[in-house]
């Protein structure tokens, strides 16, 4: 409960690109949107935003979680030496994981989830046409078949 005082304070955060790593920004949405799905009865205007707000980064991030063409995504690295897709697509899975729990009662954050689900499922199918590689594909259906699940737990349609 006493996470949802520091929503004003994580929206700055979020809101301000250059503060955060692009990694550590994926993160922070994620560990936003939880908060605001989990206080979605609270105040409805900043829950409203930080959910807003952390779908837009879960957008943004997507060529974060499956890695550049052509190279092996192991090959970025953060300062630490931490596989950067590997955390962008935890925090991803746990984003749709957590849409998927969005209260019947928040009509206005249901919407904005299945919008931004179905725009990463539209992002999957566009990136999984024409040669792919196999490792790649997978992790491409992977995806889309938890935006789709998590699309139906929300009683929206894929929107491709």
């Amino acid at each position: 409960p006493e996470s949802f005082f520091d929503s004003p304070i994580l929206l700055n955060i979020l809101l301000d690109r250059g503060s955060l790593s692009p990694t550590s920004r994926l993160i922070t949405a994620s560990a936003a949107l939880r908060i605001a799905v989990a206080n979605s009865s609270r105040g409805e205007s900043i829950t409203r935003q930080l959910a807003s707000v952390s779908l837009s980064i879960l957008i943004e991030s997507f060529y974060l979680v499956i890695g550049p063409v052509g190279i092996p995504v192991s090959v970025l690295r953060e300062d630490d030496g931490q596989d950067v897709t590997n955390i962008c697509r935890k925090s991803m899975f746990r984003m749709v994981k957590t849409c998927a729990s969005i209260n019947a009662k928040s009509a206005i954050l249901r919407n904005e989830a299945t919008i931004a689900l179905s725009k990463i499922a539209a992002m999957c199918k566009n990136e999984s046409s024409g040669g792919v590689a196999p490792r790649r594909k997978l992790l491409l259906k992977e995806i889309w078949d938890a935006c789709a699940q998590a699309n139906s737990v929300l009683g929206g349609a894929m929107q491709i």
